[in-house]
């Protein structure tokens, strides 16, 4: 379980196939949900940057229940003179594995994808201009989201994890078995500082992806050595301290 800092306001959050309005997600007459952290990631690939996403975590889901969490986040590539934009609502159990995904993706074409995890099947469900489609697939293990867009997704600390969990981005694609690995406290070098952050690996065969939380279980960093792709939280907001 995530160990946030003191709740501030409530807001509200739903999911469901409506036009998304950035981070803040009001939603009247849906289930109440505390806001537990909200940052801004600065996404690097080597030494130029090439997005920003901005991010809010609330305890509680728009399915009715206080149980688990909502991630909103909306992310803009190149974060100067956006050509994609990308905005998400995603709904997490207690074990932090995902539930419900809502995104919305332009580039000047608008898509929307809807997902639907349950405990037996999979729904995806896809809206363009030029109409809507759906999928289903069985689901045999627990789902891990690892997109290389939305970077989000990570802001709960895992749950280490020896049996396998399916990967998959958040259009509906379904990657390789993924383990993850808890590999402790260590000094990490963020923005020019040195904070002592904890970090997990998510091992997906010869690919990884490191992710680094603070005690408080705030997410501070993501590296993905394959892709040369590192989103770094950023430092002069209120809440990075």
């Amino acid at each position: 379980m995530p160990r946030f800092s003191a709740a501030r306001a409530p807001v509200m959050v739903c999911l469901a196939l409506a036009p998304l309005t950035g981070v803040a997600m009001p939603a009247p007459g849906m289930a109440q949900v505390r806001e537990v952290d909200r940052g801004v990631l600065l996404i690097s690939r080597g030494p130029r940057l090439i997005g920003r996403e901005e991010f809010v975590v609330r305890r509680g889901r728009g399915s009715g229940t206080m149980a688990g969490f909502t991630v909103a986040s909306t992310a803009w590539y190149p974060p100067d003179r956006p050509q994609r934009s990308l905005t998400s609502v995603v709904e997490f159990g207690t074990d932090s594995l995902p539930t419900a995904i809502r995104v919305e993706a332009s580039n000047g074409d608008l898509k929307r994808v809807l997902i639907s995890i349950g405990p037996r099947r999979l729904t995806v469900r896809l809206a363009t201009a030029n109409g809507e489609s759906a999928r289903e697939h069985p689901v045999r293990e627990p789902h891990v989201i690892v997109d290389d867009s939305i970077l989000a997704t990570h802001t709960l600390p895992p749950t280490p994890r020896s049996l396998p969990l399916r990967t998959m981005t958040m259009s509906g694609t379904r990657g390789p078995l993924a383990e993850i690995i808890e590999r402790g406290w260590e000094p990490t070098p963020i923005g020019g500082t040195t904070r002592e952050l904890k970090r997990f690996t998510i091992q997906m065969g010869d690919a990884v992806r490191h992710l680094w939380y603070d005690a408080e279980g705030r997410l501070w960093k993501v590296a993905d050595p394959a892709r040369n792709t590192v989103a770094v939280r950023q430092l002069d907001e209120p809440d990075a301290r």
